[in-house]
C-alpha cells in the first residue's frame, strides 16, 4: 500500500513537498508534540494550499490508507499522526487575519495560538485560546478550547462563527449556522471525521487591562490560599477588573 501511496503523491503534483522515509528531514517531519506517539507514516505531505489538502484526501482514499491531520500535533493520543499511512501537515496553513470592522479573525488550518494571539491581542481583541503557545488552534478549537479569558468569553468552540472545511468527497466548503447548520453542529461536539478544515472564523472580543504576577505561598497555607482564591473567583465579576488575592 505504501509503495501505491507514494506513486499516486509523485503523480498528482502536491504544491507542497512530500517527505517520505528516505528524505532527510523525515524524523524532523513526523515529529509530534507527544513523543511516546513514535510512528512512521509512509509519507508527510506538508501542505501548501487548500488544493494540496483535496489531493491528499483523494489519495488516501484511492489508496485506502490511513490519514492523519496535524495541525499543533497536540493530540495526546496521537492522533495527528500515523503508522504506514499518510500524515497531512497544514503548518504551512498559519495565516491569522483580523477584520476589525466585521469583529472576526480567520485563521488557517495549521495556525498555532501564537499565530491567532499575534493577529488579535495588540489590536485590543481576544479569541478566548488555551495556554500554550504552541497548541494548533484547530485541535484546541474542535476539543471545545478552555484558556484565561473563559471565564468571560467561554470557550473557544463558543466564538467559532464558520469554517472552511474539505470533506471526504474532496469537495471545499464552507460552513457555519445558515449554511449546513447540521455538519457545523457536527464539528463543535458530534465527533471527528467530518473533514479536514483549513480556515476558522471567530467572533472577537475585548480583551481590557490585563494583570499578570506570580504568587508563591508555603504548603502550610495551601489550604488558606485555595480558599481564599475560591471565595475572591464567587466575589468577582465575570467581564473588569478584578482585585488581586492577598490571602
Amino acid at each position: 500500500m505504501s509503495d501505491l501511496l507514494l506513486k499516486q503523491l509523485a503523480s498528482i503534483g502536491c504544491r507542497g513537498p512530500v517527505i517520505t522515509p528516505g528524505s532527510a528531514d523525515y524524523d524532523r517531519a513526523r515529529q509530534v508534540w507527544n513523543g511516546v506517539s513514535d510512528r512512521r507514516p509512509a509519507a508527510v505531505l506538508r501542505a501548501a494550499d487548500v488544493d494540496d489538502v483535496r489531493k491528499a484526501i483523494d489519495v488516501a482514499a484511492n489508496c485506502n490508507a490511513v490519514l492523519a491531520i496535524r495541525g499543533g500535533g497536540h493530540s495526546l493520543p496521537g492522533l495527528s499522526t500515523c503508522d504506514g499511512g499518510l500524515l497531512l501537515d497544514l503548518s504551512q496553513l498559519n495565516s491569522a487575519r483580523l477584520d476589525i470592522s466585521a469583529g472576526t479573525v480567520e485563521s488557517g488550518g495549521g495556525a498555532l495560538l501564537r499565530d491567532l494571539d499575534a493577529a488579535t491581542v495588540p489590536s485590543g481583541f481576544v479569541v478566548p485560546p488555551g495556554v500554550v503557545s504552541h497548541t494548533g488552534v484547530a485541535g484546541l478549537t474542535l476539543g471545545g478550547g478552555m484558556g484565561r479569558v473563559s471565564r468571560a468569553y467561554g470557550l473557544t468552540i463558543d466564538s467559532l462563527i464558520g469554517i472552511e472545511i474539505v470533506t471526504a468527497d474532496g469537495s471545499v466548503n464552507w460552513i457555519d449556522a445558515t449554511i449546513d447548520p447540521e455538519l457545523f453542529w457536527g464539528i463543535r461536539g458530534g465527533g471527528g471525521n467530518f473533514g479536514v478544515i483549513t480556515r476558522f472564523r471567530f467572533r472577537l472580543h475585548q480583551l481590557g487591562p490585563v494583570a499578570v504576577g506570580h504568587w508563591t505561598y508555603p504548603t502550610a497555607d495551601a489550604q488558606r490560599a485555595i480558599t481564599g482564591l475560591g471565595d475572591l473567583a464567587r466575589q468577582r465579576p465575570r467581564v473588569g477588573r478584578s482585585k488581586l488575592c492577598d490571602c
